[in-house]
């Protein structure tokens, strides 16, 4: 705890009791980082395995819209 002294201008026996909100605040932020880290990769792995899996409808814009009326209707 000594890291978390000296960090306002009140006397230090004052300033001592703010040490364990700071002491929190700190491991409160590694655990959310970690947290965040975890939940990015995740998120980006869920990506890249649905870009991966998915395979694209390949429409062509300029195509004649005729050719597909006959298609649909062949089938």
């Amino acid at each position: 705890m000594s890291q978390f002294q000296n960090f306002s201008s009140l006397p230090p026996d004052q300033e001592a009791t703010f040490a364990v909100y700071e002491e929190h605040v700190a491991t409160s932020t590694k655990k959310a980082n970690t947290f965040g880290l975890a939940a990015g990769i995740g998120l980006g792995l869920l990506v890249i395995i649905i870009a991966f899996t998915v395979t694209p409808k390949h429409d062509d814009p300029m195509a004649d819209p005729s050719a597909k009326k006959t298609e649909q209707l062949q089938k």
